[in-house]
């Protein structure tokens, strides 16, 4: 990876808090409205935010991507004016939250 960064040919250019980039965030929050406004037909739901892309060997050397994808998840959720649900999460999933809404959100 070293030498793909130090590329004369490939620009990179490397962000590291990317879970926390506004325009990410804005992008997930009015995908998720639309889904919420145009489908979702009950009084409450439940939006499950799930990282499928986190190999297991993350999960066993702590890599801070899984804290990412829970931050990134969690900062969406608040945007949107989620509650987390309470529903347990098994431990090796740890890169699942699940909140709470009401259709009469803005």
């Amino acid at each position: 990876m070293k030498n793909l960064l130090q590329s004369q040919t490939i620009k990179f250019h490397i962000i590291k808090e990317w879970y926390q980039a506004e325009d990410l965030l804005r992008f997930w929050e009015e995908e998720i409205r639309k889904i919420l406004q145009t489908q979702v037909k009950d009084e409450s739901f439940k939006v499950i935010f799930s990282a499928h892309s986190v190999p297991v060997l993350a999960l066993d050397f702590e890599d801070p991507y899984i804290d990412q994808i829970i931050e990134n998840s969690q900062l969406i959720a608040h945007q949107l004016g989620l509650a987390p649900s309470g529903i347990p999460i098994p431990g090796r999933a740890k890169a699942i939250l699940a909140c709470r809404g009401s259709s009469q959100m803005s």
